[in-house]
């Protein structure tokens, strides 16, 4: 098409070679090795085209080995993050439990960048959400316990949560 042309001519390539990356099977096409050329538009032998295919294997079977040891990294933070966090409620008395769930928030919205974590809970209508318990970093305003929000003012978030579904936004322009 005139825009593959146009990509490829942007690129400055004057000959192209991309060739299907298969790092778990023949059948599983995780991307592609990409060969340009830049100078003179020139073919490709089949065996170079065998060569070039194995060699971007290699490296992409060594790009997915490194992906999978930073995942497999996060995992093992996580697990002890969630651990840290559940260690605590162990040991923690009974009366001094909503200071701690407070500070658990506060872990949360920390290690994810947030200005603000809590527990909301329905009341036994489901037509009211109550804030439980909040924790707001320093620079956010106070936090929103014990505060009520009537679910008839939130159709969409609450169509969402009542039917078990994530409600998530990344703009507030995506609240319809």
């Amino acid at each position: 098409s005139s825009t593959e042309k146009a990509f490829y001519q942007l690129m400055g390539a004057t000959a192209a070679l991309l060739v299907p990356l298969n790092v778990n099977s023949a059948s599983d096409n995780t991307g592609a090795g990409v060969a340009l050329r830049y100078r003179e538009a020139s073919g490709w032998s089949d065996q170079e085209l065998e060569d070039m295919q194995l060699a971007f294997n290699v490296v992409a079977i060594a790009e997915a080995r490194t992906r999978a040891r930073k995942e497999l990294l996060h995992r093992e933070q996580f697990r002890a993050f969630t651990a840290d966090i559940s260690r605590k409620f162990l040991g923690t008395h009974e009366d001094a439990i909503g200071d701690e769930i407070e500070v658990s928030l506060g872990q949360i919205a920390k290690r994810y960048a947030l200005d603000r974590a809590g527990i909301w809970s329905f009341e036994e209508s489901k037509r009211e959400i109550v804030g439980l318990h909040m924790s707001a970093t320093e620079d956010s305003e106070a936090a929103l316990s014990g505060s009520v929000f009537s679910l008839d003012e939130m159709p969409w978030t609450s169509a969402k949560i009542l039917s078990g579904e994530d409600c998530k936004f990344n703009s507030i322009e995506d609240v319809p």
